[in-house]
C-alpha cells in the first residue's frame, strides 16, 4: 500500500535536502536506471522519477509528496504493504540487530547509515523517509533507538566484510549526529518542563497526510465516536464531576478532541477536504495526539486513552526508559572515543 496515491501522468518524486547537489543526485539516479537497463530491464518497466530539492518551508502540495533520498541499501518491512524505497525507523531496531547476528553486518551498516543521513539532512531519523513525516516544527521520528544501533555496530565492527575505514574515526563522525538527535527528545513539545522527562508530543496540529489517504476512515470513526459521546451527555443536568466514571472520561475526551461551534454549542459537522489537507470536526489537539501516537510506534488503541491521542497528556515510562538507554549508550560511546567527561 503506497503512502500516497500516484497522480497519473506525473513522475514519482524523490526529494533531497539543500545540503546535496541536485545535478549530482540526478546523475546518480540516472546511472542506476542505465544499470538496470543494461541488466535486461525494459525502460517501460522502470518508474519515471523526478529529483527535486526539498523546500525550506517543507510545504509540499498534496499530490506532489514523495520519498526522501537515502544513499545506501535498505530493507522495507513488507513490500506488499509498504512503498518500495521506504525505510522505517522503528522496524530497523529489530532488523539491524538480526542482520548483525546473521552475517549481514554490511547491510546493517547501510541501514544505520541511512538513519544517520536522515538525522543530518532532514532533522532526524524519520518514521519513514517520506515527505509526509516532515513538519514546520520537528519531523516525526520514533523511539530513540539510534544510539543503541550505533553501539551495536561499533561493538561488532569485526563482523563487517567491507569495513568503511577505521571504526574510531567512524565513531567520531557519528557521535555529534547522535548528540544532535538526542535534542529531539529534550526540547520543545517533547520535554515536560515540570518533570524534565520526555513525552510524545508535537506542535503539529494538522491532519496526517498519509492518514487522509490510507486511513481516511480513522478520522471519520473518531468523529462519530466522539459525537455519540456528546449525544449521550448533551442533556445531562448532572455536573460532570458527579457523573459515573465512564461519563466523566467521555466528557474529558469531548472537551479536548471534538470541535464545537461556539455559536450553536453543537459539534461542527464532519468534513474532509483531502486535497487541501483539511478535516473539520476534530480539534488541533486531536491531530497533535494522532501525530504523537504514531511517533510512539503504537497503532490506535486505548493504551493512552481515546484512540491513543491522549498520549500528549502522558509521561510514558517506556519512552523515558529508552531515553535513559540512549543517554547510557551515548556516554559509553563517548568513553570509547576518548570524549567522556
Amino acid at each position: 500500500m503506497p503512502i500516497l496515491p500516484h497522480k497519473q501522468g506525473t513522475p514519482y518524486y524523490i526529494y533531497i535536502s539543500d545540503k546535496e547537489d541536485l545535478d549530482l543526485i540526478t546523475a546518480y539516479y540516472a546511472d542506476i536506471r542505465d544499470g538496470l537497463i543494461a541488466k535486461g530491464h525494459k525502460p517501460e518497466e522502470l518508474l519515471p522519477i523526478e529529483i527535486r530539492m526539498l523546500p525550506r518551508n517543507k510545504i509540499i502540495p498534496f499530490d506532489e509528496h514523495g520519498i526522501l533520498h537515502i544513499p545506501r541499501r535498505a530493507v522495507s518491512p513488507g513490500l506488499n504493504r509498504y512503498t518500495p524505497g521506504t525505510l522505517y525507523y522503528w522496524d530497523t531496531a529489530f532488523m539491524i540487530r538480526g542482520m548483525v547476528q546473521d552475517g549481514m553486518a554490511d547491510l546493517a551498516l547501510d541501514m544505520l547509515e541511512n538513519l544517520l543521513y536522515q538525522a543530518e539532512h532532514y532533522g532526524g531519523p524519520l518514521n519513514a523517509n517520506s515527505t509526509v513525516f516532515l513538519s514546520h516544527d520537528k519531523p516525526r521520528s520514533q523511539l530513540p533507538l539510534l544510539a543503541s544501533k550505533v553501539r551495536i555496530m561499533f561493538e561488532n565492527w569485526r563482523e563487517l566484510q567491507s569495513p568503511p575505514g577505521d571504526k574510531m574515526e567512524w565513531l567520531k563522525r557519528v557521535l555529534p549526529i547522535l548528540e544532535s538527535h538526542y535534542q529531539h527528545w529534550v526540547t520543545g513539545a517533547h520535554l515536560d518542563p515540570e518533570t524534565g522527562l520526555s513525552q510524545f508530543n508535537t506542535r503539529h496540529g494538522q491532519p496526517g497526510i498519509e492518514v487522509l489517504h490510507a486511513e481516511a476512515e480513522h478520522y471519520a470513526f473518531a468523529y462519530s465516536t466522539l459525537f455519540d459521546m456528546w449525544e449521550r451527555q448533551k442533556d445531562n443536568p448532572t455536573p460532570i464531576a458527579e457523573r459515573p466514571y465512564q461519563d466523566r472520561k467521555d466528557a474529558y475526551y469531548i472537551r479536548q478532541f471534538l470541535e464545537m461551534d461556539h455559536i450553536t454549542g453543537a459539534p461542527v459537522p464532519f468534513e474532509v477536504r483531502q486535497s487541501e489537507n483539511i478535516v473539520r470536526g476534530l480539534t488541533p489537539d486531536f491531530f497533535r495526539g494522532d501525530w504523537a501516537m504514531r511517533e510512539s510506534g503504537f497503532d490506535p488503541s486505548r493504551r493512552f486513552g481515546f484512540l491513543n491521542v491522549d498520549i500528549i497528556n502522558h509521561i510514558p515510562v517506556c519512552l523515558n526508559s529508552f531515553r535513559c538507554k540512549m543517554e547510557e549508550d551515548i556516554a559509553a560511546l563517548q568513553k570509547n572515543s576518548g570524549r567522556s567527561r
